[in-house]
């Protein structure tokens, strides 16, 4: 979670999206915000896999866990989650802005994870059906 490269990386690519795609402000909103809020499920991870939903604690362990570059089930981020948006996204507009917004996001993440890991082993623990098998 690098909030100040993710809300860069929104305002680069929204406005030139907007321009081929023929966004109106209002996309472009829900394209902005679409790309922060995913990171809400680290906060869900961190309510269920360390059993806290103090802010202060989930800070904490955001730090430990951005120091070593570890992954964790971000549901929000997960394949199948992706997989998912990316079908619905074929039916509905705003499905496909938030789609986008999504896909921009996971790609610096896994492209951070990639620079300190330098392999894709750890994508693993973002799978849903992976977590749930092998619950690591």
């Amino acid at each position: 979670m690098n909030t100040p490269r993710h809300v860069a990386a929104n305002i680069l690519t929204v406005f030139p999206l907007s321009y081929f795609l023929g966004w109106n402000w209002k996309l472009i909103g829900i394209f902005l915000i679409a790309g922060i809020a995913i990171d809400i499920d680290h906060l869900f991870f961190f309510t269920i896999k360390h059993r806290t939903i103090n802010p202060v604690e989930w800070t904490e362990i955001g730090k430990k866990m951005r120091e070593k570059m570890q992954p964790g089930l971000y549901i929000l981020h997960s394949p199948e989650f992706n997989l998912i948006l990316m079908l619905l996204s074929f039916y509905n507009g705003i499905v496909y802005v938030i789609f986008l917004s999504n896909l921009i996001h996971v790609l610096l993440d896994i492209y951070e994870h990639y620079q300190y890991h330098r392999n894709f082993f750890w994508m693993k623990k973002w799978s849903i059906i992976y977590s749930s098998i092998y619950n690591d």
